[in-house]
């Protein structure tokens, strides 16, 4: 998922496939905040694009396009969802910590390359 730099659409990155039926996710979770979206159309790449996942190449990548209805102050990520997702979980607040990976969890993870 990549976001327009003014933060106000999104465009579903594929990955293997194309997403099916888009119109179904009618909101985003982006961080603490959550907003309705419009499905705009299912586009594909141009000539223009340089195959990366950015701001700077939102208007020339493949995916299906959405826009934002609330503002969004902060966040790089999405996860898109539906009215009954919505009343089945409660979103959690949560405050982003950035700490070093402790040389237990690196040695774990070194082993599992």
């Amino acid at each position: 998922m990549a976001f327009e730099s003014a933060k106000d659409s999104l465009i579903a990155l594929p990955m293997d496939q194309a997403m099916e039926s888009p119109e179904k996710y009618n909101y985003v979770i982006i961080e603490n905040q959550v907003s309705p979206l419009g499905f705009i159309q299912n586009k594909t790449d141009n000539k223009e694009s340089n195959g990366r996942q950015t701001a700077q190449n939102f208007a020339n990548s493949e995916g299906s396009l959405f826009t934002i209805k609330n503002e969004i102050k902060s966040g790089d990520f999405g996860m898109l969802v539906n009215q009954a997702f919505l009343s089945q979980y409660k979103i959690e607040p949560f405050t982003k910590v950035q700490r070093e990976t402790t040389p237990e969890i690196k040695e774990i993870l070194e082993k599992k390359i």
